[in-house]
């Protein structure tokens, strides 16, 4: 079996304001949030947008067949767990 993505998660300082974008410019249907969270569902894909004190940070959750759990860094420090 191929790696396939999970979820990307993205964390933002500016949760409420991109939920608002997602909700009244793109016209999308949060179903799943809270005050830290939302959820956007895509295609078997989870976009999680995760309220952060830090800059701005994405990480990319994947499968695999291994079954071990690996935490690693693409060249633009983007966060990659593979399960």
């Amino acid at each position: 079996m191929a790696t396939k993505i999970k979820a990307i998660v993205l964390r933002t300082q500016k949760l409420s304001a991109t939920k608002l974008f997602f909700e009244n410019d793109l016209g999308l249907k949060i179903k799943e949030f809270s005050h830290q969270h939302f959820v956007v569902h895509t295609k078997g894909i989870r976009i999680l947008f995760l309220q952060s004190e830090n800059e701005f940070g994405v990480e990319l959750y994947t499968n695999s067949e291994s079954g071990n759990f690996t935490s690693l860094k693409d060249p633009n420090d983007i966060k990659i767990v593979v399960q």
